[in-house]
């Protein structure tokens, strides 16, 4: 498909926005199809985009659509730019170190509970008290759980009013 004016010039300012999100962008090849109109499919637009980086290219492929609103070119054009920004965010903040990494979750015992309230305490092997609720627990039920279970849990980023709250509890089989 040979774009317009209109599109060169929209597919310009999207590849700038680009380099906005990645330093150091070398190259990039967008390539739009438009195959022949289906009666069932309508006539979509195609929108395939490589970004040549330092490291491994990012390759964007928004093959025809059965959506609609892909058959405006501006539309597919604009997905397709969309999900090439948030690939080259994902790689910059990789590369920055600002990945989130999973917190492993700690062993502990439950201590005690409140069966009237459905909560109870986690002591952690430091000494610490880590309350939890019936709906941080995983795979298993309230009423199954017994003073001395050993669960694995992971203390929430916030302290709670009730001092230090797990997240997630989980029974340890």
């Amino acid at each position: 498909m040979a774009p317009s004016p209109e599109i060169e010039a929209e597919i310009a300012a999207k590849v700038a926005m680009l380099e906005r999100y990645f330093d150091g962008l070398i190259d990039c090849e967008i390539v739009l199809e438009r195959p022949p109109h289906n009666a069932r499919k309508g006539h979509p637009v195609g929108v395939r985009i490589e970004v040549s980086l330092p490291g491994p290219p990012v390759v964007v492929s928004h093959p025809h659509h059965d959506r609609a609103d892909h058959d405006d070119p501006h539309i597919a054009i604009r997905d397709a730019f969309n999900a090439a920004r948030r690939q080259l965010q994902d790689r910059a903040r990789k590369q920055r170190g600002e990945v989130k990494a999973h917190e492993l979750p700690e062993i502990a015992r439950i201590w005690h509970l409140v069966p009237a309230e459905r909560y109870g305490f986690i002591l952690t092997g430091e000494g610490l008290e880590v309350y939890f609720h019936e709906h941080a627990l995983i795979g298993g039920e309230y009423d199954e759980l017994q003073i001395g279970d050993e669960v694995s849990y992971v203390v929430h980023d916030k302290e709670g009013a009730k001092g230090p709250q797990a997240s997630t509890v989980k029974l340890v089989a």
